[in-house]
């Protein structure tokens, strides 16, 4: 039995979409692969103490960060006989040789004035090379492998598509909906120029709907470029900005939202759209590649870019209560197509035929 090592850095980060999918990916190969095959190594500064304690990672080097992923982990896995490395968060050690990496998007390639001049540097440094000198490279839907393989010389076979998933937490049937409550339309992002955030509260405030809050959930990363959204923001005061929020109380949150809202003007995946299904609220989204191959016929989409179709569409579904009823339906059968066992599964199959 080979042992596999995974680059468990995700441990050391705030969880977004890209730390959620390593978290579950990660939760269900230690229950696929035999007792002992798979460990977890992590730098020092671990934020999910019971997640690490969970996944049994052993901690290794001195330093953090991009630093800890180029040369402590590199040094462990040479000392360990240069083993399978699984990397499941966009990164790798670049001049490791035995690398398997998830790609989720191309994001840093589409509009760099989305990121940091750091951020965009490193990654669009990054990226390129650990692509192509990656054994397997995953990614998150047919849209971005499309992307990989127009952009880098690969042979189709090395690029791979596993899903998002919803986790257990997400089960409508937990939440039950009180008979009197805020009304609200609700999205879930970073706060970050590609999430499009800026076009959504303006479409919002147009909206011919005034007996509706916008709920924001997310944080800010050093990583995104600047916005003045916080400014926009507290000119209306029907827009609250909730920060991040606990995996405990985002589900609840899903739930009570009459309209989930998310209009990315680029995504890999885009997986608050499945967790609102999950939790029976309809969804309006970008009509963009990846959204509606995640969504297919179970989604509500607008244009991203004109503020007026998002005004006009919020305004029309707001006041179709019935739409939204059989909308809600279509997303919670959809959202039973995606599982992270099977993602795992399909991930852990390629890794052992490697």
């Amino acid at each position: 039995m080979n042992k596999i090592f995974i680059n468990a850095r995700f441990l050391t980060q705030e969880v977004t979409g890209v730390q959620r999918f390593a978290i579950e990916i990660s939760k269900q190969l230690k229950q696929i692969a035999p007792a002992g095959q798979i460990c977890f190594v992590s730098p020092p500064n671990i934020l999910h103490k019971g997640l690490s304690s969970e996944l049994e990672a052993i901690v290794v080097g001195k330093h953090t960060g991009h630093l800890w992923e180029q040369l402590d982990l590199m040094q462990f896995l040479r000392s360990q006989g240069n083993p399978v490395l699984i990397n499941l968060a966009n990164s790798a050690p670049i001049l490791y040789g035995n690398n398997v990496v998830t790609i989720h998007d191309l994001a840093v390639f589409h509009n760099p004035k989305w990121f940091s001049l750091p951020y965009r540097t490193y990654y669009r440094f990054l990226t390129p090379r650990i692509i192509e000198s990656s054994r397997l490279v995953f990614t998150v839907s047919k849209a971005v492998k499309g992307e990989i393989l127009s952009k880098f010389d690969l042979p189709k076979r090395k690029v791979q598509v596993i899903y998002n998933a919803v986790s257990g937490s997400f089960k409508r049937s937990d939440f039950q909906r009180p008979a009197t409550k805020a009304k609200y339309v609700l999205t879930v992002s970073s706060l970050d120029p590609r999430k499009n955030l800026r076009n959504l509260i303006l479409g919002f405030t147009q909206a011919e709907v005034t007996d509706h809050d916008l709920y924001i959930i997310g944080g800010k990363s050093a990583a995104y470029a600047s916005t003045d959204l916080e400014r926009i923001i507290q000119n209306d005061n029907r827009i609250k900005l909730l920060g991040r929020v606990s995996d405990e109380d985002l589900p609840g949150l899903y739930s009570n939202a009459k309209l989930f809202a998310y209009l990315s003007f680029y995504e890999g995946f885009g997986l608050p759209n499945i967790e609102a299904m999950a939790m029976g609220t309809p969804v309006l989204t970008s009509d963009i590649a990846a959204a509606k191959e995640v969504c297919g016929g179970a989604a509500f989409y607008t244009n991203p870019n004109n503020i007026n179709d998002i005004a006009t569409t919020i305004s029309n579904l707001l006041k179709a209560p019935a739409l939204l009823e059989e909308y809600s339906n279509k997303g919670l059968s959809k959202c039973r197509e995606y599982s992270w066992t099977n993602s795992a599964t399909k991930l852990y199959d390629a890794i052992t035929k490697l």
